[in-house]
């Protein structure tokens, strides 16, 4: 009995973790579903709790999704704790490889109010990945009537040959942003961190650690409890010496103040 049991179980945590390592598995591809960035977390060598404060209290989610970058990682447990203080304990004890994802794990009772997700998680010291190993967790919101989407020009620097942070002063108290976009002209450019210092001093690490072609942009990021203040942006990165264009590498930031369809 007790070994039809452990079978049983088994199976419901076959069909609730998946992993996809392809554009083709990409969470929401292919439908009309829109997925806001949570936030992320580093995950150590040794098994550790770490939280993600949501704090949502108008935004409402249907259902969340693991993505992990860096190297394997093994989460232990995963908790999402809504606005009411009611915990609940989501079925993700798994090895997860680097760059895969889970499938969308649905919320108890459906198009809750998130305030934060606490995650029990370690790194794979064998794991094949280089650098940190991370865990960042989207959430499916609930469906809203989209609005035209408003973007705008929050200020650009120039990139130099050697790594260097930059950064963009906005100190926008009265305009709010859903999502900002990254531009780049001039030549490449290696884009090492991002990150979005809100009004109230609050920082959100966006992951875009990737090489960007001359005349290329990022997909929309969608910003840490949407409709953020913004104070400042910081950016490093360099410029491809042996890209292909001419003149000085810039790097442009955009900023979403409306609402608009976004996917993560």
């Amino acid at each position: 009995m007790k070994s039809r049991n452990w079978l049983v179980a088994s199976a419901v945590l076959l069909n609730i973790v998946s992993f996809a390592t392809g554009a083709d598995a990409q969470v929401g591809r292919g439908g009309g579903d829109r997925w806001e960035q949570l936030g992320c977390v580093d995950v150590g060598r040794r098994p550790d709790r770490d939280i993600i404060q949501v704090g949502r209290r108008e935004g409402r989610f249907k259902a969340i999704v693991l993505r992990v970058i860096g190297n394997d990682v093994r989460v232990e447990d995963l908790r999402v704790v809504y606005t009411n203080g009611q915990p609940d304990d989501i079925l993700v004890r798994a090895e997860l490889r680097e760059g895969s994802q889970t499938q969308p794990l649905d919320l108890q009772g459906r198009e809750r109010s998130i305030n934060r997700i606490e995650i029990v998680s370690q790194r794979n010291v064998s794991g094949p990945g280089r650098g940190r190993a991370r865990i960042c967790i989207a959430g499916l919101a609930a469906e809203r009537v989209a609005a035209p989407a408003r973007w705008e020009r929050l200020g650009c620097v120039d990139v130099g040959r050697r790594p260097d942070r930059d950064i963009i002063p906005v100190g926008r108290r009265e305009g709010r942003f859903k999502a900002i976009m990254v531009q780049v002209a001039g030549n490449d450019v290696r884009i090492e961190d991002l990150r979005v210092v809100y009004a109230n001093g609050q920082p959100d690490d966006i992951l875009v650690r990737a090489d960007f072609k001359e005349g290329s942009q990022s997909q929309p990021l969608d910003l840490q409890g949407r409709e953020r203040s913004i104070q400042r942006i910081e950016i490093v990165s360099q410029r491809n010496v042996a890209g292909p264009g001419r003149g000085r590498a810039r790097i442009c930031v955009s900023g979403l103040s409306d609402d608009g369809p976004r996917r993560w």
